[in-house]
This record gives C-alpha cells, structure tokens and sequence, in this order.
C-alpha cells in the first residue's frame, strides 16, 4: 500500500453561484499544487460499465498554490482561556470533579490542569496507569502524589486534590456507585477509595497555558492551543476553590454534589440544557462567567453520576445528565488553514463538482454540491443523501472483518483507501458506524475533514459501490438519456422545507437515502399530500433518525436506539439527540415508517448477490400502460447490474399495509431469488430462530409500488440501493432503464398521473 500525499477537504459542502468555497489542503511534502475545476459524471471504472467521466469546467482558472502538511488535533476537550481573579493557584488551592474513565489504564490522562507539557510548569490532576495523580511544578522540579488503588473502568469517582505551597499536597477518590449510574451497582464491594499526601513545601509557577479539561496544553503558545494527555470517559462538574485542604466533611458533601462557598469557578454542563436539546459548543461556568469552549464536540446529553433510571429524556431531568463524555479520537473539525478560495461562477450549471488538486504525485478530487440559480430551474431535482454521506463518511467496517465477512458474505477485500483511513484515523475521524477506542458508539459526524469514501472512485470494501459512488450513476444515466436535472440536498431541505420541493415536478431521490432528519421527512410529506411527485430510486431511505447541529451545518449527530440495523447501540438514558433533543432511533419506531410517504420500507439486507424483480398483476392494470411500456409481462426487470449482478440487493424495501403503505397503492413487481446469506432486518425478528434467511422468510424481497395522491401527485419506489446500477447495462437498453426512464418522463411532464383509488 502506497500513503495518499494529498488530501483535502471544502467548506461549505454545498454552494449557489456566486459563492466562495474554501479548500483546506494538506501535502506530505512541500510544492506547488496545481488545482483545477471538474464536474463530476461517474466515478466507478467497472469494464462493464461506462467507465469513469469527468468533465473539466472551461472558464475558471485557477492559480497553482504552495501545499504543505497541516495538523489536525483530535481528541475532545474543553478550553478555559480566562480563569476567574479569585484564583491564584500559586497560593494553595483545591480542585474537585466527577469521572467516570473508561479506559483508565491507557498510559496518562489529563482530567483538568492549567499546564504547560513543553516546559512542565503550571498544575495538573490526572490518571497514570489507572491511578489519579495531582502535580505541581515549578518548572525545574515537579512534585507529584498518586493514590495506591486502580480505578475500575465505567464507574463514578468523586476526586479531590488539594494544594499549600507550605505543606504539600492530597489527592483522594471516592467511589460513587449507584444502582444504575454504572458499570456495577452497589451488590459490588469496590473498596478502590484511596487518599494519599506528600507533606513538604513545594512552589508552583503559574503557567500562561490556558486551563483544559480532558486534556492539557502542550505549551504556552498564545495561538492555537495543541493538546495531549487527551482523556478517555465522562467528566462532571469540575469545580475550583480558594481552599488549600478539604476536611472530611467537605470532601463528603462534594461527593455528594454539592457546591460550597469557597469555590470560585464550577462549570456545570446540564447548564444550557433546553427543551430543544444543547446546541450550544460552550461549557457554562455559573459562578465567576468563565465559560469553557469545547472543541471537536465530546459526547453531551450523557448520563451522570446520580442518574437514577427515572427519567431517560435529558430535557426532563438535567440535573442527572450534568455529564460529558470524552474520546481522545473524536474531531468535528481538522481546523486546517485556508488553501484556497475560489469564487463560485455565475452561470455554472446545478450538479457535482470537484476541485482536483495535483502535485505529480496523487490527485485528490475535493467534492461539492452546486445549487440551482433559482431563476433558472429545471422540472427535475435529483436529492444528494449528504445526511447519509456524512454518516458513513470514513467509515471503518472493511478492517473489521470477522463481523464485516459474516454480513457481506465475501471474503475481505481491503482497498488502498480504507487501509489509510483506519491507520490515519486520528487526522481523518470516523464514521456513525465506527466506535471510539473505549467502545462507545461515534454520535457525530463532519464534512470539515477529508472524507475519503465521498470520492468519485472510491470503491467500498468488498470491491462494491456505496453511496456517492453509486448516485453518480443516476447521475450519468439522466445526461444519457437527455434529462436535465438540478442538485440540492438534504442540507437545502432540512433549511428550506417542502416549499423548496415544490419549485419541481418531480422529486428523485439517491440510492440510499437511509439518515433523515424532522424536517426532511416532513418536507417529503408534506410534498407528495399537496401534489407532487417522487421517485424513491433507493433502499433502505428514511431509517435512522439524524439531526444537524443548528448553528454547526458541517456537524451532524446519529443516536441508535434499541432497535435496528446497527453498528452500535446508544446506552440506557443517551439516546435522545443533543442538537435537538429528539428521540433517536428508527423513524418506524417513531411512528413514522417510510411507507407511509414513499410506500415501501426497509426490509431486507443482501450483501451477497442481487436479483431480478418479476412483475405481479397490478403491472398489466391498464392505469399503468405508459409506466410499463416496452416491457411485456413475461420479462424480469434488473436480472442484470454492476452490484451482485441484479436490481434487488445490498439493502431492499418491502410493501407494508400494516406499516402504512397507502391502501391504493399498485403492487407492479417483486424481486425473488434471494438465498441464505440474505436476511430479514432486526426489527422484524421478534424471536430468535432460524428461517430469517432469504430461501425461508417472506420479507426478504424488495417491491416496486406505485400510488396515486392528491392533486395529480404520486409516488414510485423501485426499492433497491442497487437499482441505479443495472441502470448502465446493455448500453442502457434494459428494463430498469426502460421502466425508470417511463417513470420519469410522465412525471416530469404536466401531464396528469392516472388516479388509482
């Protein structure tokens, strides 16, 4: 394997003409980087496909620029850059906070501390080997004071250090285990309290190194502050006081959360909790106003350490949710510096573009999204999933092959890219499926990042399409076949809502338009009831619960609930959203299953082969002859594709009267052919037992359906992520192309759709 040399990100991800894009580039080795505009047509270079096309933007030209490595800081922590005049940490004081580690043993860990790593000045308390320390330097000499018992990983600690520069130094912890609140409840005799004190006189130079919580300040800088010693688990209520020992009766009332009026700054992170959710990045400090800025957005609306059971919505109760929960390999932004800037032209058309950077070496293609200029609209939208792009954005699940083979029936085919973005997760982050080093499921996603799968010929593992890869296929089969087309995305319509969706004739959806968030969903319906028309030319759309961070676009957060197809599964009281406070989960667990707007729902996953649809009665109701002309009966439509050779594969959704698939609508087709590799999804398994496989379980196929709404509107679902990739074969002289391109022209028109009652 050969490391990428250059890579790079764009923000905003999504532009209108006029704007400027900014492109953040880093390059392993210094030189000029040649940039240059493209739009993108297809990406995958299948030999039986069409084969890969871009198409270079005349018009703009762009100025070559000097590239350089840029460093990205990973690790979630909170930055205090001004401490209240109270404080004075060179003449004694105490520091209190609740921790909850999860991987305590993993070498040194900072829980808060005003210190400088580079010249070893300043104060610190912290974890070594799974033992709370507290230090003190001067610089020349550092003291430090360790208890003598481990933490154990995932339980409460209320922890106390204490400093006078004429008598030394206490450290203690006290276990805080509650029936709930962690890993054991209170059947299990800890016995890990330890108190430890190194008497002496010790100095402490103050440091100009700002305070951070879960972390401390490599150095002094006063720019940007670089951090290490990034802590793993949950922190709550970190306190400072003007008191240089803590008797026995102080330490018991701090464990049991109570404030006392010798502390001079307390951030408490239930503070800004709002009955729609914390959209805030800022750690609130409710005694001197000293607030904290967090940074690359650790885990909120965590469980804390009195949580109690009784209440599992934050809103509710945020007294119990007073928690934050730390990863030392999270990133909501690489903070890169500007490369370049590049003014957005005119008259550039709607569509996927890339700016591809060259140094002689590797070419990186950053991807965009060009909107319409809204006095120039076509009569087709065609939807990007960037809520699903994100979500899946460097998503790690080739390296984990023992779960991934046994899902994907193939054997590991790991490709150059993923190989990279596992061994580089620290610069790239991770994806909605991938879990932090401790074990807890990533929440949060960003675009501000090299996203290495949303690349124009990124195969996925197993030598298969997924996603962006895939769409760009529909892509290419609209120009094929002469449709003009606009691109918006989800981003446009969670903002901009149904009456954006109305500007069209008709709606066409990606090949997987899986992460949806309120707004989409009601902007979708609220478009087909008022008349207009759809086409969901996808599988496995409008499952999981998602919502963007209100004043952070770039930012999007994922909380799996009990059920579903899932990489992980949020903990009992966390999986209401924090950006908005809603319920995470499946839509159909919200009440709100896919069927009941676009007719089908998810059913099924076949990772293995795909196959052919074959049409029921209702595809000869003469209502349908313009939907099916050129196809006699007889003919299965997509026995043919690019991905397990068929129409019906990778993830399908099924017909559903009980789930709320319109009563009028039309049954056109059903795939068949499934086998044992292919299964039916979690939510449908109400037993364990065997015959939930494709030869046994009626669920496992995917439907066309049609139905009517109204004032001329209507809706069809072909069901299938692989649908858009049987699109290409034969030249695009096939069924799926044939009934697909039927499908759109009639509901491009201002031709009435057939009413089915």
């Amino acid at each position: 394997m050969r490391p990428l040399t250059i890579r790079g990100y764009c923000d905003p991800l999504v532009v209108s003409p006029g704007d400027d894009i900014n492109f953040y580039v880093s390059c392993d080795h210094p030189g000029e980087v040649s940039p240059r505009l493209v739009r993108v047509v297809l990406g995958d270079e299948n030999p039986d496909g069409p084969g890969a096309k871009e198409i270079p933007v005349e018009g703009v030209n762009l100025m070559p620029f000097e590239g350089m490595a840029q460093r990205t800081q990973a690790g979630g922590h909170i930055v205090v850059s001004a401490l209240p005049s109270a404080f004075n940490a060179a003449q004694g004081f105490s520091v209190h906070l609740f921790a909850s580690p999860t991987l305590p043993a993993a070498g040194q860990q900072a829980l808060i501390g005003q210190w400088s790593q580079a010249d070893s000045r300043g104060w610190e308390l912290g974890l070594v080997d799974g033992h709370v320390f507290f230090r003190v330097s001067e610089g020349n000499v550092t003291t430090q004071v360790e208890t003598t018992k481990a933490l154990f990983a995932g339980i409460w600690y209320s922890i106390c250090a204490s400093y006078d520069p004429d008598t030394g130094l206490t450290v203690s912890q006290t276990a805080v285990v509650g029936s709930c609140n962690g890993r054991f409840g209170p059947v299990v005799d800890l016995d890990n309290d330890s108190t430890q004190t190194m008497s002496g006189a010790f100095p402490l130079a103050v440091t100009s190194a700002p305070l951070v919580i879960a972390a401390v300040a490599e150095s002094e800088n006063p720019g940007r502050v670089w951090v290490t010693h990034q802590y793993s688990g949950k922190i709550e209520a970190p306190k400072l006081l003007n008191s240089t020992s803590l008797s026995a009766a102080e330490t018991l009332a701090l464990a049991d959360g109570k404030v006392p009026s010798t502390a001079v700054a307390c951030w408490d992170f239930a503070e800004g909790i709002t009955r729609t959710g914390i959209p805030s990045d800022q750690a609130v400090e409710i005694i001197a106003g000293c607030h904290g800025q967090l940074v690359n957005t650790p885990d909120r609306a965590m469980t804390g350490r009195n949580w109690d059971d009784t209440e599992h919505h934050f809103i509710h109760a945020p007294e119990q949710y007073g928690a934050i929960w730390f990863h030392p390999d999270s990133i909501d932004d690489c903070r890169w510096d500007v490369s370049l800037t590049m003014r957005i032209p005119d008259d550039l058309g709607s569509g996927v573009y890339a700016l591809e950077v060259d140094q002689g070496r590797d070419v990186e293609r950053i991807v965009f999204f060009l909107r319409p200029n809204p006095n120039n609209r076509k009569k087709i939208l065609f939807l990007a999933s960037t809520f699903t792009y994100l979500a899946y954005a460097n998503q790690q699940v080739a390296v984990q092959a023992a779960v991934a083979q046994s899902v994907f029936a193939h054997t590991a085919i790991l490709h150059d890219n993923e190989i990279e973005v596992h061994e580089r997760s620290l610069e790239y982050g991770l994806s909605t499926y991938d879990y932090h080093a401790d074990g807890k499921g990533v929440q949060y996603s960003t675009w501000r990042r090299p996203i290495l799968n949303m690349r124009p010929q990124h195969r996925y593992c197993y030598s298969t399409l997924w996603n962006f890869t895939t769409d760009l296929h529909l892509l290419n089969w609209m120009e094929q076949m002469g449709f003009e087309f606009d691109v918006l995305t989800d981003h446009d319509v969670h903002e901009h809502g149904s009456e954006l969706l109305k500007n069209y004739n008709v709606v066409v959806t990606a090949s997987h338009p899986e992460y949806y968030s309120t707004p989409l969903v009601n902007a979708w319906e609220e478009y087909i009831a008022s008349g207009g028309r759809g086409m969901y030319l996808g599988g496995n759309g409008m499952y999981w619960v998602s919502v963007p961070n209100p004043d952070r676009p770039y930012l999007i957060e994922v909380r799996r609930g009990e059920q579903g197809d899932q990489g992980w599964r949020a903990n009992p009281g966390e999986t209401f959203h924090s950006h908005s406070g809603e319920k995470g989960g499946l839509w159909r667990l919200r009440g709100r299953a896919a069927q009941r707007i676009w007719g089908v729902g998810y059913t099924a996953h076949a990772f293995g082969t795909s196959a052919p649809y074959f049409q029921l009665p209702d595809a000869k109701d003469p209502r349908l002859d313009w939907m099916m002309e050129g196809i006699a009966y007889d003919d299965p439509i997509g026995d043919t594709g690019l991905i397990g050779n068929g129409a019906a594969g990778h993830e399908f959704d099924r017909y559903d009267l009980t789930l709320g698939t319109p009563p009028n609508t039309m049954l056109v087709a059903s795939s068949f052919g499934h086998n044992v590799y292919d299964m039916v999804v979690p939510e449908d398994q109400y037993f364990p037992s065997s015959g939930m496989n494709g030869l046994e379980h009626p669920n496992v196929h995917g439907d066309i359906t049609y139905f009517s709404s109204r004032n001329g509107g209507g809706m069809f679902a072909a069901a299938s992520m692989t649908w858009v990739t049987s699109l290409p074969m034969n030249n695009y002289d096939n069924h799926v192309s044939r009934l697909t391109g039927n499908v759109l022209r009639r509901f491009a028109s201002s031709e009435p759709l057939p009413a089915v009652d």
